[in-house]
């Protein structure tokens, strides 16, 4: 499910069931439940946080150098979610193909085996469909989340926070 992340976090008092009920409908309008809803909205793409993997890992307490995990080769292009939990985003949300299938899957794996972090527009409507799908929150076309994918970038790569930075302002 492609939900919008908060962007500003208010306090709001409700006294009534009413009250609680209306801004309840009123959230719910923001998210798109499943992928129809999501064009019907007049949606075709998706902001997107994008990395590849790692060609050498160091894995284990022998530091093990492996060229692929368990899923996925080496350099396999991966979409990576939102923060989704309070770690730091050391663990991220990932969707891309597997060693031996051509279906995307979704899983979570290690911020450190990835490299090449990008921002990119995602069309593919095979991965809007499984980020509509997902349980986890997913990026949107708002200008919010390419905002929130930028400083994303000057934490995991400077150097294309530099690139973006020149391309538009924050």
């Amino acid at each position: 499910m492609i939900r919008m992340t908060p962007i500003e976090k208010k306090t709001i008092r409700l006294s009534t069931n009413d009250e609680i009920d209306n801004y309840i409908k009123e959230q719910k309008k923001q998210y798109a439940h499943s992928y129809d809803e999501y064009l019907a909205n007049g949606h075709t793409w998706v902001w997107c946080l994008v990395g590849n993997l790692k060609s050498e890992i160091d894995f284990g307490a022998e530091h093990e150098i492996r060229n692929d995990t368990k899923h996925f080769s080496k350099n396999t292009k991966l979409l990576l979610a939102p923060v989704q939990w309070g770690d730091g985003y050391e663990r991220v949300v990932v969707i891309g193909t597997p060693k031996y299938s051509r279906r995307y899957i979704e899983l979570i794996m290690a911020k450190e085996h990835i490299e090449n972090f990008r921002m990119q527009k995602i069309y593919k409507p095979v991965l809007l469909k499984m980020m509509c799908k997902s349980e986890y929150y997913w990026w949107n076309d708002l200008e919010d989340s390419r905002k929130n994918i930028i400083k994303m970038l000057n934490y995991l790569s400077p150097e294309e926070f530099k690139k973006t930075k020149t391309d538009s302002s924050i």
